[in-house]
């Protein structure tokens, strides 16, 4: 951390540009990409994946409304706490492009409650606090210690957990 803010504090550093990154490829099969959910055998964590999935068409689509009862449908069958967990978050950057700043807000806030040992679910909510572009939501000093808290769970190993600790800083 005081090699961070060493480097945050330093004026006389020229900044280098970030290298670009190309996206990520989809991480459904193909056949999830376009269209309802698939049918078939599938494990029922695959069709909650593909639930998930769904909802990243209808967020592309601006299509919020469908992708918050996608993610309430697929939240109601999770049965496995880690994917409940992942599914939640999910849902939660939906609240966040849907609904009001003080809903994002309360909704992380209530996953944090439920979930605070699940490294993600602090760390999300350390980024909404450190990086909201409304100064009323923004937190610096609880976005750190929910920085420093995700580090922690993580055993300081997750770099999108030290990229939001830097950013709480």
């Amino acid at each position: 951390i005081n090699r961070l803010w060493a480097i945050a504090n330093d004026s006389d550093r020229p900044l280098r540009p970030s290298r670009v990154v190309e996206p990520l490829p989809h991480k459904a099969p193909p056949e999830w990409r376009d269209g309802p959910i698939p049918t078939g055998n599938l494990t029922r964590r695959e069709k909650l994946m593909a639930m998930k999935f769904e909802t990243v068409n209808q967020f592309g689509d601006d299509n919020l409304s469908k992708a918050l009862d996608t993610y309430d449908r697929a939240i109601e069958l999770a049965q496995d706490r880690d994917l409940l967990v992942e599914l939640k978050l999910g849902k939660g950057r939906v609240v966040e492009s849907y609904k009001s700043n003080s809903d994002a807000l309360e909704y992380y806030n209530g996953l944090y409650d439920n979930f605070s040992h699940y490294h993600r679910v602090p760390n999300r909510l350390a980024w909404f606090l450190a990086t909201h572009s409304n100064a009323t939501i923004r937190d610096g000093e609880r976005a750190l210690q929910l920085a420093r808290e995700a580090a922690n769970n993580s055993g300081w190993q997750n770099p999108s957990i030290l990229d939001t600790l830097a950013q709480a800083i």
